[in-house]
C-alpha cells in the first residue's frame, strides 16, 4: 500500500495474511522449520534440529491439500497442509557435508508425501525432487483425486513485479510493499 507515495511498513508478526488477488497469497503461522541451506556452499556439518518459527509463508497451491513456501537467502523450505485447522507441517529436506567432506541427504520429504497425500489408488510413489514445480504438480493431482479443484496461485507480482522487502531491524521484523 502506499500512502502519499511512500510505502506503508507494517511488522510481520502484526500481519495474520495478505495478497494480490489472483497473484499472491501469504500467510502468517507458527510452524516447526528446520532452515538449513541446500546450496552446495552453504551446507551445514550436521542436520539442523526443527525449531518453532513464526513465518510468512507464500501460498503456492490451495485446495484440501496446500502447499506453501519460504524463501530467504540460500534458504528455501516448502510446507504443506491438509487441515486448515492445524499450521503447515515442513517437508523435510535436509543437505549437509560430513567430517570426511561427503554429502549427505535426508529426504524425508519424500515419506511425508507418500503418506500425506493417498487417494484412492493414487499415491505419490515417485520421489520428486525437493523443487516448487514437481511439488505443485503432486499436490494438485491429489486434489484432483479428491475431486477438487486447486486454486494455483502464479506469485508472479512478488517475484517481479511488486516489490516485498523483509527489513530486521532492531525490534520486530516488518514487511515493506511498494
Amino acid at each position: 500500500m502506499l500512502r502519499g507515495g511512500e510505502p506503508t511498513v507494517i511488522a510481520v508478526s502484526a500481519l495474520n495474511e495478505f495478497g494480490i488477488p489472483g497473484k499472491a497469497h501469504f500467510v502468517n503461522y507458527t510452524v516447526q522449520m528446520e532452515r538449513s541451506s541446500t546450496e552446495t556452499g552453504a551446507l551445514p556439518s550436521a542436520p539442523t534440529p526443527l525449531r518453532q518459527k513464526r513465518l510468512l509463508l507464500r501460498a503456492e497451491v490451495a485446495g484440501p491439500a496446500s502447499l506453501y513456501s519460504y524463501s530467504e537467502q540460500q534458504v528455501t523450505k516448502f510446507f504443506l497442509q491438509l487441515d486448515s485447522t492445524t499450521p503447515p507441517t515442513q517437508l523435510v529436506y535436509q543437505r549437509w557435508v560430513t567430517a570426511t567432506n561427503k554429502v549427505r541427504e535426508n529426504k524425508q520429504y519424500a515419506l511425508q508425501l507418500m503418506s500425506a497425500l493417498q487417494c484412492g489408488t493414487h499415491s505419490s510413489k515417485q520421489t520428486p525432487g525437493y523443487e516448487l514445480r514437481e511439488l505443485r504438480e503432486i499436490v494438485m493431482a491429489y486434489n484432483a483425486c479428491r475431486g477438487a479443484q486447486s486454486k494455483l496461485y502464479t506469485n508472479n507480482a512478488a517475484r517481479g513485479e511488486a516489490r516485498f522487502r523483509r527489513r530486521n531491524r532492531r525490534g520486530p521484523t516488518s514487511l515493506g510493499l511498494r
